[in-house]
């Protein structure tokens, strides 16, 4: 664990010369495998035209909290990568998640900013390794669509669901009609 310590060496009850010690220990390069995105569920949903944010930890290979120099910009090697639900790339909507660095709570901030309603999967990597938690699904909801979703959920009803039409299975499109109903709770969406 990163910090300072007090280092004490003794002969019996006796500290030898300079004892007790004080070393400081700080944390090494970030690790990507113990690094975390924060966020609620798999699954991101926002508004177009509104931002929102989520965060990453970045941490070293022992989980303590990364500190970067002065000079150097904690945003460098992630890639940021964003597929339609085929995940085929989808180059149009690049600029649309952004990265940038909160000096006070020491974690990288992800914008996601959509001008439009779709449904998405993004993926962020550092250093071609992937963060185990940031592969997810984005769904954009319009700003009525929104509405109506957020007064559904504080209603006290439970079974509020929707009726959907499955496009695809798998990529094939000419599949046989089938019945989707879509549950939506506060914090998940069972189909």
């Amino acid at each position: 664990t990163a910090g300072q310590y007090k280092i004490s060496i003794m002969i019996g009850s006796n500290h030898i010369a300079g004892s007790p010690f004080y070393k400081s220990f700080l944390p090494s390069s970030m690790s990507p495998l113990r690094s975390r995105m924060i966020r609620a569920s798999s699954i991101v949903v926002c508004q177009a035209g509104l931002p929102n944010i989520l965060h990453i930890e970045p941490r070293d290979e022992y989980g303590n909290v990364c500190n970067f120099d002065h000079e150097a910009d904690p945003t460098r090697g992630y890639l940021v990568e964003i597929f339609d639900l085929n995940d085929q790339p989808n180059e149009k909507y690049s600029s649309a998640i952004t990265l940038n660095y909160d000096k006070v709570n020491s974690r990288v901030n992800v914008n996601v900013l959509f001008p439009e309603p779709i449904c998405l999967r993004a993926r962020i990597t550092y250093e071609m390794q992937p963060i185990p938690n940031a592969n997810f699904d984005l769904i954009v909801l319009s700003s009525c669509d929104t509405t109506l979703v957020h007064k559904n959920i504080a209603s006290r009803k439970h079974n509020i669901a929707y009726d959907a039409k499955l496009l695809s299975v798998e990529g094939q499109s000419k599949i046989k009609s089938k019945k989707v109903i879509c549950y939506v709770g506060p914090k998940q969406l069972t189909i």
